[in-house]
């Protein structure tokens, strides 16, 4: 799966503990975060939606920009990430787990979600106030006619922003439709001169969509890999 999603579960992503901690005095962020929550109330109602993605992942690795695409569906509280190219890899949020499964290699991987390590999927679902214990929120100009654009900056470990690690998000930039509330895009910031842009290319409510539509059938044999709690060996699934 793209790492910006497994970032946040790795932002939208997007593993625990993997984004870093603001610095310095947290500021007044509270206008911010009321016309966050006005515009996502033009999204009310709409619980089920579909869309596509496009990610660029910047590395100093990598000559060229690595790209994916792939589709987002949301279903009543559940978020499935399915990724296409350059490799096939699907990512579920669901009852406060992340799940990724791998086809090519037939492995899943388990990580616990909340509002720090997933923070797309909690924007998808509309969940404003778990997003307000864990980051502040800047309100920023945007160069997209008919958008709003927001920064999340981590809060520091002692107002609830949880610990840092070596794998760091700085900031994260979201832009959405003035008129939907729409996901347009998403970039990740990085500390070690690493980003990723996530831009939605299509959105459209989904009024028949189930989230048992989006449970993830796994095949027989697969290896997972559940980090959710201590475990010495990988389990076989049944």
């Amino acid at each position: 799966m793209f790492s910006a999603v497994r970032c946040l579960a790795l932002l939208l992503a997007f593993t625990a503990g993997c984004i870093a901690p603001a610095s310095g005095e947290v500021a007044d962020d509270a206008a911010a975060w009321q016309q966050l929550d006005e515009l996502l109330q033009r999204r009310s109602g709409v619980t089920r939606w579909t869309g596509t993605f496009v990610q660029e992942r910047v590395t100093p690795l990598l000559d060229e920009p690595l790209v994916s695409t792939g589709t987002i569906r949301v279903a009543d509280g559940v978020v499935r990430f399915d990724t296409a190219d350059p490799y096939p890899s699907v990512m579920v949020v669901r009852d406060g787990v992340v799940t990724f499964f791998y086809p090519d290699d037939a492995t899943v991987e388990l990580f616990t979600a909340d509002a720090r390590t997933s923070p797309l999927g909690v924007l998808a679902r509309g969940q404003l106030g778990l997003l307000q214990e864990h980051f502040r929120l800047s309100f920023l100009e945007s160069d997209e006619p008919g958008t709003a654009r927001f920064e999340l900056t981590p809060l520091p470990p002692e107002t609830g922003g949880g610990a840092a690690s070596a794998d760091t998000a700085e900031r994260i930039t979201i832009t959405l439709g003035d008129e939907r509330a729409d996901l347009r895009a998403v970039a990740f910031i990085d500390g070690d001169g690493q980003s990723t842009d996530l831009r939605f290319e299509w959105f459209e409510a989904a009024p028949e969509l189930t989230a048992d539509e989006l449970d993830l059938k796994l095949p027989e044999g697969v290896v997972v890999h559940d980090f959710t709690q201590p475990r010495d060996e990988p389990a076989a699934a049944p």
